[in-house]
This record gives structure tokens, C-alpha cells and sequence, in this order.
């Protein structure tokens, strides 16, 4: 997993083309524009930043100097936020991004709610880990919504043959949303109010395959820790068929979770 503290090398500015509320917790936004140029294709599902404006400010992006990047001022700089890439458009140059939209509003979901066609928006990637092996014979999912643009690019991505589950855990049964995925996957949804508290029953429940499995487990910390437990010692999977990643910490800013995100991910991708 590579590094997700902050952006590297200078974002590129995108703007908003598109707006939209898929369920009551998912808000879509299509970005386009020049500064799209040269973005890597076949990126449905890695880790992109978005550089936010403050609110009721406009967006100043950092800029590349001799010795890194050059922020501006700490009243002016951006609110950097990591998400998902839910789909590339080479052809028509869009990128698409979903975002969760909490009860309590955070920066990120305020300004999802409230952008306008033509705002500007900065973005540095995209990164990760792969998010599946290809070639196993059974595919376990696992996420809340925040994880389902990635889930979602997953189950796409699988051959047509492909066997598996996936639990999405949801906090409303309208949102809910129609996925394409093979025949031989299941799709379970999970409706509770607490957050992720029924993920990791639901995995521990099920009959575990023969043969070998990828596992996609992302969302809640609390749950792709257990989940991350019981894959890795209890049923010895590989790091190599693991995509373990907790996106989000309930009660917890990204800034204040990230140092604990790291180190819980840093022990994913070590052997055990």
C-alpha cells in the first residue's frame, strides 16, 4: 500500500461536471476537465485524494517546488480526503467518485452535498494495493458503504464464471443499488444502524469454500480488523489474496485516524 498522508507530486484540477444522489446515502459526482489528461486507464477502484476547498473559500492547490510541494497557507489549504475511484472514462475523459453522506456532516460530505457544475476540485493518484487475485476459485467481499464503489468495481472486474459472496452492511435499506456481478456471486445486504456491527458475523457464518479465495474486506476499522483476524490466522489466507483496508474510523476525523490506519495496514501486508 503505498504511502496516503498527503499528495506527492502536484494534483491536477479538475472540475465538477455532474451531480447526483444515488440512494440517500450515496452522492455521485462526475469530474472532467484538462487536467484529467494522461490519468492512468483500468483505475476503477484504487485510492485517489481529493483536494477540497475550505468552506466558502476557493480551492488553492499546492504547487511542485525544488524540494517537494509548496502548501498554501495553513487558512487556505485544502482539506485532502481519500477516496475511491468508481469509474474511469477514458474516452469521454470523466472520472467518477462516490461519497458517503453521514448524518453528521464532515467536510468531505458537506461539500459533495453543496457543489455546483464548474467547481473545482484537486486530485493526486490514483494508488493501492490490487483488490483482488484473479485467479483464486472463490471471491469473499465484505464492506460497509463507504467500500461499495470499490466492491462494486470487483465485482465487474470477475469473469463470468466467477463464485463468491459479498455483505454490504448498509444503515437503510434504500440504499440499496443494483450491481453487476456474475450469477455465482450472492449479494447480501446488511441493514443496521450501527456501523459495521454485523460485518464480521456474517463472515465468520459462512461456510468456508474449498479451494482458494480472494478476500475484498474494506470500511469500518473495528470490522476489518476482526475480519483481517479470522482471514489471515484462523483460515491462513495469503497476503497475496488479500485486499484488507480499513477506510474510516467511526467517531474519527481522517486526519486524526491516519497514523492508526497506516499501522493497521502495515500488518495486513506483513506475512504471518
Amino acid at each position: 500500500m503505498s504511502q496516503e498522508s498527503s499528495p506527492k507530486q502536484a494534483p491536477r484540477k479538475l472540475q465538477v461536471l455532474q451531480s447526483l444522489r444515488l440512494t440517500p446515502h450515496l452522492q455521485r459526482l462526475t469530474l472532467g476537465g484538462p487536467g484529467l489528461n494522461g490519468f492512468p486507464n483500468h483505475c476503477d477502484g484504487a485510492h485517489i485524494k481529493l483536494l477540497l476547498p475550505q468552506q466558502g473559500q476557493a480551492l488553492m492547490l499546492p504547487t511542485a517546488g525544488p524540494k517537494g510541494l509548496i502548501w498554501p497557507p495553513a487558512q487556505n489549504r485544502p482539506v485532502v480526503r481519500t477516496y475511491t475511484v468508481r469509474h474511469f472514462d477514458a474516452m469521454q475523459q470523466t472520472l467518477t467518485v462516490d461519497f458517503v453522506i453521514h448524518d453528521e456532516y464532515g467536510p468531505a460530505s458537506y461539500w459533495a452535498q453543496h457543489a455546483q457544475i464548474g467547481d473545482d476540485v484537486g486530485l493526486a493518484g490514483p494508488s493501492g494495493p490490487a483488490r483482488l487475485n484473479p485467479a483464486a476459485d472463490y471471491f469473499l467481499l465484505a464492506g460497509d458503504l463507504s467500500a461499495l464503489p470499490a466492491i462494486s468495481t470487483v465485482l465487474e472486474a470477475l469473469p463470468e464464471n466467477a463464485v463468491g459472496t459479498a455483505f454490504i452492511e448498509i444503515t437503510s435499506e434504500a440504499d440499496q443499488q443494483h450491481l453487476s456481478h456474475p450469477a455465482g456471486v450472492n449479494i447480501v445486504w446488511l441493514v443496521n444502524s450501527t456501523p459495521s456491527a454485523l460485518l464480521p458475523q456474517a463472515v465468520f457464518d459462512l461456510p468456508w469454500p474449498q479451494g482458494s479465495v480472494s478476500a475484498t474486506i474494506a470500511g469500518e476499522t473495528e470490522a476489518v480488523v476482526q475480519i483481517r483476524k479470522y482471514l489471515r490466522i484462523n483460515k491462513r489466507l495469503s497476503v497475496s489474496h488479500c485486499y484488507i483496508v480499513p477506510y474510516w474510523k467511526y467517531q474519527h476525523s481522517e486526519e486524526a485516524y491516519h497514523d492508526e490506519r497506516h499501522r493497521i495496514m502495515d500488518e495486513v501486508l506483513t506475512p504471518a
